[in-house]
């Protein structure tokens, strides 16, 4: 069995954290979003948790702030052979919060062939249909991937960020605090680790369920991006991937006819 931290380093090809920079009058500040890479039909986009669309616009919208700077940052992974963000132009990349329902936390960046193969050249993988549409019937273990927030230092010199994976105990029931729904959510308990003490700033980021075979391989889907939590107690909602996909899917198969 690998690592926590052979499994960061793994996973982290399908990670690119996008670093945002504000701008009003003599006001700056700086956020890093959580987001993945995934592939639908060879397209790819850029996946974060819907809200985090939302608060990007209302920053620039309602507070009165403008985007100075957007990166993309492809290089935590293995194989990483450039250290620099890629300037990103985030208007162009048509982003969307899918719904206002929090039941459909699902934001996407569209991201152009010019995009799709600087991510390559940095080693940069997308999670496709054989690890979103194909889900598993056994799974032995579920780890959520994202950059907390209170891990994030951004000045004009320098990003440090550091990538965390967590252990996810799934539930079998909905929690009581959170609204019945007919979405097939999924419901889990987190396991915080040593150094972190919230998981602000990981919505978006994807939950993976593993699976060891016969033969002791380890085996990994994406299953769901996370979107909610119960400081108190732990507790997280996400939003299945494959949803999500199959929307995408449709779209796709919409517009080629």
């Amino acid at each position: 069995m690998p690592t926590d931290d052979e499994l960061v380093s793994f996973f982290l090809r399908h990670l690119v954290p996008v670093l945002f920079t504000f701008q009003r009058g003599a006001d700056s500040q700086s956020i890093v979003v959580t987001a993945f890479v995934l592939s639908v039909a060879n397209q790819w986009f850029l996946i974060t948790a819907g809200h985090c669309i939302h608060d990007i616009e209302e920053c620039t919208t309602e507070h009165g702030y403008q985007i100075t700077q957007c990166y993309l940052i492809d290089s935590l992974g293995l194989g990483a052979k450039y250290r620099e963000p890629i300037p990103f132009v985030y208007k162009d990349s048509s982003p969307r919060c899918l719904s206002e329902d929090q039941d459909f936390d699902y934001g996407v960046m569209v991201l152009s062939p010019y995009y799709q193969q600087l991510l390559e050249k940095n080693n940069i993988q997308a999670l496709n249909e054989e690890v979103w549409k194909k889900q598993p019937a056994k799974v032995d273990f579920y780890m959520l991937l994202g950059v907390p927030k209170e891990l994030t230092r951004v000045n004009p010199e320098n990003i440090e960020i550091t990538p965390t994976l967590h252990t996810v105990e799934p539930l079998s029931e909905r929690p009581d605090k959170f609204p019945a729904t007919d979405v097939p959510l999924f419901y889990g308990r987190i396991g915080l680790g040593e150094g972190v003490t919230t998981i602000k700033g990981m919505s978006g980021g994807p939950i993976f369920a593993f699976y060891e075979d016969e033969k002791g391989q380890l085996k990994y889907w994406v299953t769901a991006l996370q979107s909610r939590w119960l400081p108190e107690s732990h507790i997280i909602v996400a939003c299945p991937t494959k949803l999500l996909g199959d929307f995408l899917e449709q779209i796709d198969h919409q517009e080629s006819q």
